[in-house]
Parts: C-alpha cells; structure tokens; sequence
C-alpha cells in the first residue's frame, strides 16, 4: 500500500496538527512495512529532517492556501495516479479532494473551532470550513479526528454522519522514571536560562485566543500583588494584545527545541491549559506523560483526555485559576497523587495505537467498506 501525506503547513516548526503528522508516519513505518508512507511536500527547502527521512513529492504550488483551494484538489489527484498511490491522506483538515480517483482519500478534521469561534479565524480559513470540509462526506473515503467530543462536534456542525467518522485519538511518548529524573536535576540550569527563581507553571503553544492564555496571565497577577513568588513560563508566540513587555513573573519564550520542552515540562509545578476549546489538547497530554498535574478548562475534549487525573477551572473565571494554582503550589500529596495518575494515563496513550486505529481506516478503504 502507498499512501501519500500531505503536509500543508507543516514547513519549519511543527504546531500540534504538523507533530500528530510526523508521528504518525513515523509510527506507520516502524510498525507496518508493507505500507510506504511518502510525503506530498509543498516546502521543498525545508529545514526538517522529517523530509529527510522519507520519500518525498514536492509540491512547491500548494505551499499557501490559496494555491490549495484553487489547485489542491487536481494536483493531489494528478499527483496520485502519476505515482500510483493506494490512498491520499490529508492531515490537516482541509480535504481538498473535489476531483475523484481511483486512490482513496482520508482527511483528519482536528476540530470544529472555526464554527464555534469563526470570529478567531481569517476568511480563507472560513471559507475552508463552509465548503471543503462539510463536502468531505461525499469527497472523503473516511474521517478520522482525535476525540469523541471533536466527533460530536462535527457531526453537528458539518453534518457528516456518525458512521463516517472515526476517532483516532493522538498519541505521546512516555518518558522513563529514569529520563524524569534527569530532566528534574536540571532544574538549576532552566531556572537561568529562563530567568525564573521559584515554583513556575508552564503554558504550551499560545498563539491563538481560543488558547485564552490571558486569564493565566491575569491569575499570575492576582498571585503576586498578594505576595506570591509563583512564575510563569509561556512557549510559543503569545496572543495577541500581551506583546512581549517585560512584567515580573511572565516569560514569553518563543518556540524551544524539544529536549528544552520535556525539561519544562519536568520541572514544572503545572502545566495551565486555559482554553475555550481543544480538539485534543496534546500539551495536557504531554504534560501528564512528564508526570506533571495538569489544571484545564472543564471543556471540549479536555474531561475526556485528562478525566480525575488534574485539576479544573472555568475559563472565564481568574479566582478559579488562582484557587487551582494555589491549591497545587500548596498541596504536596495532591501534587503527587495528581503526577502519578497523569502518568498512568498518558502510558494509555500512544503513537502505535494511534497508527494501529489509521491502519484499521487504510485496509478498510482499499476493501471499499465504508469507514
């Protein structure tokens, strides 16, 4: 079996859909060699090894996407006959797939938060989700996405049918005890590099205002004007409207290198998932497998991912995330019995069983059974 996968968006740095492609592949070719993944790649000078490490079909025209609106669908057709591919896989939720074939198409549709915060999202972006998405239940062979709550989302939103859809939740790598411990004994070392002198809670990936990374960011506030000495540390780009001015406690620090993640991760005292809506939440996930408690949102995907394993606050409430936060930084048997029941759950968890759940989808198609 050939599959192509197509990876819009995924150039550079890898946001949370770009790593649930990569380790997919990655999963599929360490478990199933009769399938040849092969990457349909509109970024022909990127840095990634990824790129590297498979069989490559540039794309260089499907790069923006406009170019994939306008050109995708008969360029990802041409594209499989020419290299006599079994099944394109898009995933990365656009499901550009207008123009048939004799291949099969599956798309990955993440979530449905352009239709419940279309307000957060550009036109095209928009224009994506009124059309090529909802027509995937006639242009798609299957639908996967990562979560029952994402599922019911779209079968309400998108009207593609229960029978459809197939949850293949993500996965995540669950370091050893030992790694932990050795990540934790580094702890000197993060605290000069990012400038922190205490207890610090980590925010992963807060680019979008969904993220709602704000209403930390005013808990932090509320903490310290009462004499708190708690820090926080936010990965990623920040939102909107905080820009980058120095304020005691925040640090904004851009995109770090995985090694540099996990010993965040380690050391934290939390890990703050504050959204308004995840098709996943991956970063909470992550967290947990770092045994790490983890406080979120009572939301979407997020009771379903983490169940009794962290701690709860309402989005829309500062006083929450700052009782949450204190009860953490307090409380050390909860601190623990939290990190223990996180890690036990992240090992349910995995990228095998994520390619397992694909392959299931993959073979099924290519029988002509519906999904």
């Amino acid at each position: 079996m050939k599959v192509g996968l197509f990876t819009y968006g995924m150039k550079d740095q890898l946001t949370g859909i770009g790593q649930y492609a990569m380790q997919l592949s990655y999963a599929l070719k360490a478990q199933y060699p009769d399938i040849q993944i092969i990457l349909l790649n509109p970024y022909p000078h990127s840095s990634l090894e990824w790129y590297r490490d498979f069989p490559v079909i540039p794309m260089p025209r499907l790069g923006l996407l406009p170019g994939v609106i306008i050109a995708g669908s008969m360029a990802l057709a041409t594209t499989a006959r020419r290299y006599h591919l079994d099944i394109i896989h898009d995933p990365c939720g656009i499901a550009p797939f207008a123009f048939p074939g004799r291949y099969r198409r599956v798309v990955t549709i993440h979530d449905a938060i352009p239709y419940i915060y279309p307000q957060y999202y550009p036109l095209l972006g928009k224009v994506v989700y009124r059309t090529t998405v909802p027509l995937a239940r006639w242009t798609a062979d299957a639908v996967l996405t990562v979560s029952e709550s994402a599922k019911d989302d779209l079968i309400r939103y998108t009207q593609i049918s229960r029978s459809h859809i197939v949850v293949t939740p993500l996965g995540t790598r669950v370091p050893t005890p030992k790694a932990l411990q050795i990540w934790r004994q580094d702890l000197p070392n993060i605290q000069k590099a990012f400038g922190v002198s205490g207890p610090y809670f980590l925010v992963v990936g807060a680019n979008h205002p969904r993220k709602n990374v704000t209403r930390v960011i005013e808990a932090l506030r509320l903490m310290r004007q009462s004499g708190e000495p708690v820090e926080l540390i936010v990965t990623g780009q920040p939102p909107q409207g905080t820009g980058r001015t120095a304020e005691p406690g925040l640090q904004f620090v851009g995109h770090v290198n995985d090694e540099t993640l996990h010993r965040l991760y380690a050391n934290a005292t939390g890990v703050l998932v504050p959204s308004y809506y995840e098709g996943f939440g991956l970063p909470a996930l992550e967290a947990m497998a770092h045994g790490t408690p983890v406080i979120a949102s009572p939301v979407s995907s997020l009771p379903e991912i983490i169940q009794d394993t962290g701690l709860y606050a309402s989005p829309s409430d500062t006083l929450a995330w700052v009782g949450a936060m204190r009860r953490l930084l307090s409380d050390t048997a909860l601190r623990q019995h939290l990190a223990d029941a996180g890690y036990h759950r992240a090992s349910q968890y995995s990228w095998a069983q994520t390619a397992k759940e694909t392959v299931w989808v993959y073979r099924r198609i290519m029988k002509g059974q519906a999904s």
